[in-house]
């Protein structure tokens, strides 16, 4: 709640300010320049990459499983990378939905860029929710099995290989 708080007021001070936004633009230099700008601020992530790893194809982006149409799938297993908002926002989508969750970081914490005050809310959703957390574990390639994918997991610290089915 505090935090919508937060987003609302910002977005109620751009409306008051005239601030134009524009949102699912690529701001390339070409887009960028054709409106002549006096100022330019590119405030949000980047473009969406697929993992250097075999099986990379299999995966999709948190962007678009998390606007894919339809119900969402009985199981996912989310490769947080960076340590942010991404996974855990997309976490909790999911299991709002149903879908059984496992969330894999090769870091030693999940959510490690997060400050403060987003780690517990998070933790604490995703723990109602029921999501299995791993972390020490990088993920080294995916394939089919079936109507199944299966995920091969390299822990960190020398353990070897998993493999996880989802």
């Amino acid at each position: 709640r505090d935090l919508v708080g937060i987003v609302d007021w910002l977005a109620a001070e751009i409306l008051r300010l005239g601030v134009v936004v524009r949102f699912h633009t690529l701001a390339d230099s070409e887009t960028v320049l054709a409106e002549q700008p006096d100022l330019v601020v590119v405030a949000t992530g980047g473009m969406p990459r697929a993992p250097a790893i075999t099986g990379a194809e299999l995966a999709q982006t948190s962007w678009d499983a998390a606007t894919q149409p339809g119900p969402a799938p009985a199981s996912a297993l989310i490769y947080d990378e960076d340590g942010g908002h991404a996974a855990m926002s997309l976490a909790q989508h999911l299991t709002s939905q149903g879908c059984r969750v496992t969330i894999v970081t090769q870091d030693r914490v999940l959510g490690r860029s997060l400050g403060g005050s987003s780690y517990p809310v998070y933790l604490g959703a995703l723990a109602d929710a029921g999501v299995q957390i791993l972390t020490d574990r990088r993920l080294a390639g995916i394939e089919r099995d079936g109507a199944m994918l299966r995920a091969s997991l390299v822990h960190e610290y020398g353990r070897g290989a998993e493999l996880l089915q989802v």
